[in-house]
Order: structure tokens, then sequence, then C-alpha cells
């Protein structure tokens, strides 16, 4: 996107290569970025656009380009991270895929309203993340590490409501960083078929 877009509603960019060099403002609705019907099944975020490895790469710059209530960033594959992300004029950022694995072993998401959604594995989040609310839901293990006071409740993506914190699958594991940091659990609860 090289010039401005402004909406009313819903933005959708969906290729295999995307680079956001001007602003996207959608106030009151949602930015969807999604990976093309082409080579490229998996997102890395955080990541400068080389568009040399068959990876939609989003970078964290792109993203403070983007005016919405919510981002959702969707992917037929893996979702992963090459640097922090802090969507700075978004409240809500969503995470989707459908196979694969939406993984962070380093960086840093800061986001006041987080989902993951995985329908095809796992979600495994171990940074030292700065998410105020979250809400996640996959087939496989679910791990979320944060390093703030932290909300686990009910948060909509564009498929639905997420309930709190689920494992369809396997087990489910949150944990807290910071030393005298809270974790808690708001309407809904959290559900595994393993341990919790």
């Amino acid at each position: 996107a090289n010039s401005a877009i402004t909406t009313g509603g819903t933005t959708t960019l969906q290729a295999d290569e995307i680079v956001i060099a001007n602003t996207i403002t959608a106030t009151s609705q949602r930015v969807i970025l999604a990976t093309g019907s082409g080579h490229s099944d998996s997102i890395s975020l955080g990541a400068s656009d080389t568009a040399s490895n068959g990876t939609l790469e989003i970078s964290d710059t792109e993203l403070d380009l983007i005016t919405a209530s919510m981002i959702e960033i969707s992917a037929g594959g893996y979702i992963t991270m090459a640097a922090s992300i802090n969507p700075a004029n978004a409240s809500t950022l969503n995470l989707i895929t459908t196979s694969g694995s939406i993984s962070q072993t380093a960086w840093v998401i800061t986001a006041t309203n987080f989902t993951a959604r995985n329908s095809g594995g796992a979600i495994s989040l171990s940074g030292s993340n700065l998410i105020t609310n979250i809400a996640a839901i996959a087939s496989g293990a679910v791990t979320i590490n944060n390093a703030q006071n932290l909300t686990i409740t009910d948060i909509a993506d564009s498929t639905g409501t997420i309930a709190a914190i689920s494992s369809t699958g396997s087990n489910v594991s949150i944990s807290n960083s910071l030393s005298c940091g809270t974790i808690t659990i708001g309407t809904s609860d959290i559900e595994a078929i393993g341990t919790i």
C-alpha cells in the first residue's frame, strides 16, 4: 500500500508479499493482513520486507501505520517472530492460523487486547510479553508468558469470541515473569485436555 487508505469498513490485504508504506485507517473497524493463495503460507512478525524466503513479512513499522480497532494477522501456516511488535494505533491484535504453530522464543508482543487462534497446532509465546488482556485457543498446547499484570478474558476476533484460554488437545501453561505480577482470570475459565 503506497497510497494512504481510509475506510469506514474492514480492510483486507491478502498477498504473498505486502509492503505498507503509507497509513491505513479503519478507525472503528479492523484491518486484516493475510497470506496469499500463492507460495506464502507463513508469516514472520517484526521482520523487514526481504521477499526472499516465501514468508509474508510484516514489520513493527508497518503495523504502526495502521489505525484500527483491531489488526488481524491470518496465515495458512506458521506465525513466528523476528523482532518485537507493538501496534501503536490498534487496541486489539489477533493472530490466526490453521496449521503449523504460533510461536515466539524471544522478542516482545505489546498489546492491550491480544488473541491467538490455531486450529491446527500449538501456541507458544514464551517471550517477556507486555499484554494486558488475553484470550487463546489451540488444538495443541498453549504456553503464555507475560512480564506485566495479565487478565485472561473473553475477546472477539473475526471468527467469533475466544472464551479465555483453552487447548482442545493438550496442556495449558501460563506464567508471569514479573516477580510481583498478577494473573487474573475473568468471567471464563482455562480449559485443557491435559494439565493446566
